[in-house]
């Protein structure tokens, strides 16, 4: 029960059963300093105003506005701007991460021919001037053959689909991909491509990379 809540049935009983003050506080368990209590209302326009200056461009989170007024020179408690913050309803809704379906433990088996199951899996690197890339490899289980290796600082799931695009022309496609649970794997785009190229994608267990990492070294 909130301080609010108590504060009404304080009321109450004092008002309609002619409760002593002190009792009745002593019943909803409050002290009559907080019963009497009585907030200052103050005009928050020029919080409100700064808060605006911050959003301008971009919509941010109550820590970052935070550290924006205060960078700026203004001296506002941050308690203050949390408030005037949710009564201006800018917060912002919670990141819920997809959950991922329980993914069986299969055992890995070296196939028997080429072709017959690959494995892609991503590296990361920078470079001396600390820009930050990526390499799609794309490997033969059976031989271990490096079908392919795309290399960019971006690779979504659209270019994963054109890589293998590329090596369905070349080389004809297997019959199931090994791959972890990335974005890029799980998305809808790569399952619709899965099956209308009749291939069938083999996710390894959340958490155990070496499920695939042994095959792509």
């Amino acid at each position: 029960m909130g301080l609010d809540q108590r504060r009404e049935i304080a009321l109450e009983a004092i008002s309609e059963f002619g409760i002593p003050e002190s009792r009745s506080c002593k019943l909803v368990r409050i002290k009559r300093s907080v019963y009497r209590y009585k907030p200052k209302f103050k005009d928050d326009s020029e919080v409100e105003n700064a808060i605006n200056k911050c959003i301008k461009k971009r919509r941010h989170g109550c820590a970052m506005i935070i550290k924006m007024i205060r960078k700026s020179g203004k001296i506002i408690n941050h308690k203050r701007i949390r408030r005037v913050y949710k009564k201006m309803k800018l917060t912002l809704p919670k990141k819920v991460r997809k959950r991922l379906p329980e993914r069986e433990r299969k055992i890995i088996v070296q196939p028997l021919e080429a072709n017959l199951t690959w494995s892609m899996d991503f590296m990361s690197d920078s470079l001396v001037n600390g820009r930050k890339f990526r390499t799609l490899n794309v490997m033969d289980d059976y031989n271990r053959e490096l079908l392919t290796m795309e290399i960019a600082s971006s690779i979504p799931a659209q270019r994963v689909i054109r890589t293998l695009d590329h090596l369905k022309e070349s080389r004809g496609l297997p019959q199931r991909i090994r791959v972890d649970n990335g974005p890029e794997y799980i998305s809808k785009a790569l399952h619709q491509w899965a099956e209308s190229n009749k291939l069938e994608l083999m996710f390894i267990q959340p958490g155990k990379p070496t499920q695939i990492a042994l095959l792509s070294v």
